[in-house]
């Protein structure tokens, strides 16, 4: 799901544009994993922050080989882990993607 976010990232952004990725826990009543892949390329469509989630939902923009099926696949792997997957449009300036999981209650040293 990473994989297809990051790939996603990079077709829309143009020739030295940012990709960052970056993780965090929130341990509150129900300890979460949070991860958000930020990129600032073209942005999403005014009205299509649910549609590219669909199954060969293509945008206006990007490049490379785009099939529609990355982020309906990756949505679907998340949700199958009792998560969410959900995008913000940053007005013009790329988006934001974030996974939100549940996160484990054991801690690994």
């Amino acid at each position: 799901m990473l994989n297809a976010l990051v790939d996603n990232a990079i077709g829309h952004v143009d020739d030295g544009g940012h990709i960052t990725v970056a993780t965090h826990r929130n341990d509150g009543r129900a300890p979460t994993v949070v991860c958000d892949v930020i990129d600032d390329g073209h942005g999403i469509e005014s009205g299509d922050t649910e549609k590219i989630f669909e199954r060969f939902a293509r945008g206006a923009h990007g490049s490379g080989r785009r099939f529609g099926i990355g982020l309906a696949l990756a949505r679907e792997v998340v949700e199958a882990h009792d998560g969410t997957l959900t995008v913000t449009d940053r007005e013009g300036v790329g988006a934001r993607f974030r996974i939100v999981l549940p996160a484990s209650n054991t801690q690994t040293r």
